[in-house]
């Protein structure tokens, strides 16, 4: 598994003359959700075995049994790539976040708040993440997944780097459509880390490259927060402590686009069961 902790560095812009200083848009959060979602598009399947699969679907008196007295806050926030599927299922559309080879990582969307921390590492002070659909999902805000950080990498080469091969196959954007993680590549001329040109393309057909000439993928690695002057970080979530549910069990009534709460418990108080 990967080290519970590290330090964050931000690498010096090499391939550039001139440093970004336009704020990219995160805001057309459409670039975390593929072009081509609905019947016959790819979804990633939830896990079928290991830690992961131990802790699908709890209902919330096992959450709170489990971990309703751990320390830490939440950061929250409302994901447009969830649907339902005919069963009534939850389907993740999307490659952010992104629950294959056994660990939940959050690399490619949610651009904005992961740039939030002005010292990354406060991440690792008991951190959790947590996403809920849109309310468009009859009428609720169903929670989708809620993890603990325990990595934090400032770069895609670095995430690339700490990630054991079987993490590598699974989350590699050169081979799944929705995967998250982006290889470095060893014959390009450009050693900047963040930028798009230190990298292979992700395949043709990935949720962010619906086709060879779109580029909205480069945003995956260039995205520069012009206010808090800084890249946002890539998140790895604590496999023990990674909840997904497939089947919609707890909402909350109404959830904003984003919000922090002071504690896990505060969060599991106000969460509803189905029914």
């Amino acid at each position: 598994m990967l080290r519970t902790t590290r330090t964050v560095t931000t690498a010096k812009r090499r391939c550039r003359q001139e440093p970004v200083t336009d704020k990219v848009i995160c805001g057309d959060r459409r670039r975390c959700v593929p072009d081509d979602v609905g019947e016959g598009g790819q979804v990633q399947p939830f896990p079928t075995e290991g830690e992961l699969a131990d802790n699908l679907d709890p209902p919330k008196a096992e959450l709170e049994r489990r971990i309703g007295r751990l320390r830490g806050r939440v950061r929250s926030y409302k994901m447009i790539s969830v649907s339902l599927d005919e069963s009534g299922l939850f389907q993740q559309e999307g490659s952010g976040p992104n629950f294959q080879g056994g660990c939940l990582t959050l690399c490619t969307c949610q651009c904005v708040f992961r740039a939030e921390k002005k010292n990354p590492v406060e991440w690792l002070d008991d951190w959790w993440i947590a996403g809920f659909t849109t309310a468009n999902l009859c009428g609720r805000n169903w929670l989708f997944y809620l993890a603990q950080v325990e990595q934090v990498y400032a770069s895609q080469s670095e995430l690339w780097e700490a990630l054991p091969v079987g993490l590598r196959l699974a989350k590699s954007t050169r081979r799944n459509r929705l995967g998250d993680a982006y290889q470095p590549n060893p014959s390009s001329g450009c050693t900047d880390p963040f930028d798009a040109d230190h990298y292979f393309p992700p395949m043709v057909g990935h949720s962010h490259r619906p086709t060879a000439g779109h580029d909205g993928w480069k945003n995956d690695i260039e995205f520069y927060h012009a206010a808090f002057k800084r890249h946002p970080v890539l998140l790895v979530a604590k496999p023990e402590l990674t909840f997904l549910w497939q089947t919609p069990l707890l909402f909350l009534g109404n959830h904003p686009r984003n919000k922090t709460w002071d504690s896990v418990s505060a969060l599991l108080s106000k969460l509803q069961p189905a029914g």
